[in-house]
C-alpha cells in the first residue's frame, strides 16, 4: 500500500535541473534585454562612439542582405554617423513579456 504514496510524492517533486535551467534562461534574457536597452539609448542619443564601443575590435557589421557594411570599430562608428546623417536617428526596441 505504500507504493502509490511513494510514486505520488516522487511525481510532485520537480527535477532540480529544471529550476536551475529556468533561472539561467531568465539571467541570459535579462542580460540580452539590458544590452538591447543600452544600444537603443546610445542610438537615440546619436552617440556613434558609444555604439561602436559595444562591438569587439575586429567586429563586422552586416546589412540585411548579408554583405559587410563595416569592419572594425572606426568603420562601425563611421557607419553609425552616416546613418544619423541620413535621418535614421531613432530605434525602439519593445520589451517582451516574461512568459516562458
Amino acid at each position: 500500500m505504500r507504493a502509490p504514496w511513494i510514486i505520488a510524492a516522487i511525481l510532485l517533486i520537480p527535477p532540480a535541473g529544471s529550476l536551475s535551467a529556468q533561472q539561467s534562461h531568465l539571467d541570459i534574457r535579462s542580460q540580452i534585454e539590458q544590452v538591447a536597452a543600452t544600444f537603443a539609448e546610445h542610438y537615440n542619443k546619436q552617440d556613434a562612439a558609444a555604439l561602436a564601443s559595444m562591438f569587439t575590435k575586429d567586429a563586422l557589421r552586416f546589412s540585411v542582405d548579408g554583405t559587410v557594411v563595416s569592419a572594425g570599430l572606426q568603420a562601425i562608428e563611421g557607419s553609425f554617423k552616416t546613418q544619423f546623417e541620413t535621418g535614421l536617428t531613432h530605434v525602439s526596441i519593445p520589451r517582451q513579456s516574461r512568459g516562458l
